[in-house]
């Protein structure tokens, strides 16, 4: 049997909406599916099958098979499809599956019946701990060409739910994030020390947090992930007026004060991350700060 007409008999059968596909030879092929009437087949595809009856043209039929493709949406079709996507990296993936309207099709449905996230080799090779996230909350990862991870983040479900590639799922994470706080009573007699240091450290810069806009510093268990997918380490609030700095950087006094320095700049410039603005801000803090030890050793 034709491979294509063995890849649509895959991807169909089970489904509700069961056919019975031509053959090459312009035979029907007795396969476990309903027969189609005759009079479902179009004009151009009869006439296809007459004129090349020993080699049917892709073509001839395309849309005939985007149709019934289009047409399945069972978890059991689905989850064939998306297997069939993965393979492209292989080279095993099905000429069908490169029709990309099919490919996204395929990724709605999946979506309908799972939790996935669409990755794409680049998410796979790069995002390693947000990965982990997603494998973590029972998320399946779903490899998809470059051409298709690109488009699943303008799409729905066939229940109109989103779609999730990498960028996605991290925004729905960032979006239902609540921080774990962590009364200082609580920390350990180390993580107690360096946090102590709040205080001696803002001296030495001649910062008043009120003046810049910051009513509290405080320690969370848990930060939201940036761009890479990764916890951040620290965060300027500017609406709540807080510094909120995770955990794990009170292990050692140097991270400790760099996050704190570094979210102090935000607060007082009114820059953002990743910006020339911020990188001069801080630069010029980290000048001031280095002429002011100097003096003091001198003394």
């Amino acid at each position: 049997m034709d491979q294509f007409v063995q890849a649509i008999c895959y991807f169909i059968e089970g489904d509700r909406y069961e056919r019975q596909i031509v053959g090459p030879q312009g035979l029907a092929e007795l396969l476990p599916l309903t027969p189609v009437p005759s009079e479902a087949l179009t004009k151009g595809l009869r006439q296809a099958l007459n004129r090349e009856r020993s080699n049917v043209g892709r073509t001839a039929y395309a849309d005939r098979v985007k149709a019934i493709l289009e047409e399945c949406r069972t978890v059991g079709v689905a989850r064939g499809l998306a297997d069939d996507l993965a393979a492209f990296t292989t080279g095993g993936m099905h000429d069908e599956l490169g029709w990309n309207d099919i490919a996204l099709h395929a990724c709605r449905v999946l979506a309908t019946h799972e939790k996935v996230v669409f990755v794409s080799r680049s998410d796979r090779e790069f995002g390693a701990a947000q990965l982990d996230d997603a494998r973590d909350e029972g998320f399946r990862l779903v490899l998809v060409p470059d051409n298709i991870a690109g488009r699943i983040g303008n799409l729905t479900d066939f229940e109109g739910e989103p779609l999730y590639d990498l960028d996605g799922y991290r925004d729905a994470w960032n979006d239902s994030f609540t921080f774990i706080f962590v009364d200082p009573a609580r920390l350990t007699p180390n993580e107690r020390q360096v946090y102590s240091l709040t205080g001696p450290l803002l001296a030495a810069l001649g910062i008043v947090p009120t003046r810049i806009g910051v009513s509290e510093i405080l320690i969370s268990e848990t930060m939201r992930l940036n761009s890479i997918g990764h916890e951040i380490l620290g965060v300027y609030e500017r609406a709540t007026k807080r510094i909120i700095i995770r955990r794990d950087q009170l292990t050692a006094p140097a991270d400790f004060c760099g996050t704190l320095l570094h979210e102090l700049t935000h607060a007082g410039t009114n820059t953002t991350d990743g910006t020339l603005a911020f990188e001069n801000a801080l630069t010029q803090q980290l000048g001031a700060r280095a002429v002011a030890l100097l003096r003091n050793t001198r003394r």
